[in-house]
């Protein structure tokens, strides 16, 4: 159903009367904060509850944003490769304090033996860059984790916290693969995607490529203004992204969309983003089928480090695999155990057991800053009624 239209185009959906501040804070993003397109899908008490998108596809404004768009989320693919380890933690394959080469032997290579399950979740076990990767391969997954195994710590593991950018996604992806034998892309297809009924992917099959949005950057988004300027971004980034294709534009072409590649590729929608986080929202159970234990939710928001990190110098709070609720980067609302994850360019996705509440963003233009950016806060803060429209 059509909601609205806007000057930069109409907004379509559905969403429960109680919700309108979402609408009204979804088109204000539009008309006053330079929104191109974008999606947001919320659920409260498992039910779906808000639904729309609107806008367009491309920066020259000539594809209007459809009920099935796909897009890029980047880093947010990263909580999904997690999701998937948790699933094998909450089945008892796989054991926190056991090494990860006790599961994966070659990932002991250069010192790493005794890096364990929980080290690697909670973004202590220091592995930053890819140093034996040949320039420019980062689309390649064979490359990427073979470089992984070969690469030594970078910090003392168990020490410092420390965003693992490039490498987290393949990381637990390939423990995934090594415990259970799918690769990610089967595994998470088969666990969520399919008994969920939405669409996710680590990259697409070629007959859905028309239907992915351009990503349009923001030169004032500062993390992908770092990555685009290769050798000579700061130190950190330039060595972890010296593996990124040399094409400028790398992130909307052909390559990109048909990769596998878990820490940034995951190409899908709001409606599964948030889909996926209502099943931990709901401590593990949606629409009677039952995915995790409560134990396991309590697992992935279990603090690991508060402070700067080690890759980038930003304050976080990290998780197993997630970030926790911080109002200056990953706001999620009152509730400070809430937890999810954002990608660079503003893609969010988070849950809030308490208050039973998933939540999903996906844009096609960058925000600016570090975090999730303005247009995403403003959804946040409706929902959580910083202007006095609802309680919970």
């Amino acid at each position: 159903m059509e909601l609205i239209s806007t000057p930069v185009g109409p907004v379509h959906g559905t969403l429960e009367t109680e919700f309108q501040p979402i609408l009204n804070a979804f088109v204000e993003n539009m008309t006053e904060l330079d929104e191109l397109g974008a999606a947001t899908c919320i659920f409260y008490r498992g039910r779906k509850v808000v639904d729309i998108w609107g806008g367009y596809m491309d920066a020259a404004r000539t594809r209007a944003w459809q009920a099935d768009t796909l897009v890029n989320v980047m880093s947010v693919s990263k909580s999904i490769a997690a999701m998937a380890l948790h699933l094998l933690l909450d089945r008892g394959q796989v054991e926190l304090e056991k090494s990860v080469a006790s599961y994966w032997p070659d990932f002991g290579q250069a010192g790493k033996e005794d890096i364990t399950v929980r080290e690697l979740l909670g973004g202590r076990a220091g592995i930053l860059f890819l140093d034996h990767a040949p320039a420019g391969s980062m689309l390649d997954y064979e490359a990427m984790a073979r470089a992984l195994e070969q690469q030594p710590a970078e910090l003392p593991p168990n020490g410092e916290g420390a965003y693992h950018s490039l490498a987290m996604g393949t990381l637990l992806s390939e423990l995934v693969r090594h415990v259970d034998g799918r690769d990610i892309s089967q595994f998470v297809s088969d666990e969520f995607s399919v008994p969920v009924g939405v669409e996710f992917g680590f990259g697409v099959p070629d007959v859905d490529l028309h239907r992915v949005a351009t990503m349009v950057h923001n030169p004032n988004n500062e993390t992908t203004a770092e990555i685009r300027k290769g050798a000579d971004a700061s130190p950190n980034f330039s060595r972890a992204y010296r593996v990124q294709p040399a094409e400028e534009d790398f992130m909307n072409s052909q390559a990109w969309r048909r990769a596998v590649f878990p820490s940034g590729n995951g190409i899908s929608n709001a409606r599964a983003i948030a889909s996926f986080y209502a099943v931990l929202a709901q401590r593990g159970v949606l629409d009677g089928r039952r995915f995790f234990s409560s134990t396991a939710i309590d697992t992935m928001r279990e603090l690991q480090w508060d402070g700067n990190c080690g890759f980038t110098g930003r304050h976080y709070r990290y998780g197993m695999g997630f970030f926790l609720n911080l109002e200056s980067i990953t706001p999620m609302g009152p509730n400070p155990s809430a937890f999810g994850h954002y990608g660079a360019g503003g893609a969010f996705g988070f849950a809030d057991p308490e208050a039973e509440i998933a939540f999903s963003y996906t844009p096609n233009f960058h925000c600016a800053g570090t975090g999730v950016g303005e247009r995403c806060e403003a959804l946040v803060d409706a929902l959580y009624n910083k202007r006095g429209e609802h309680t919970w």
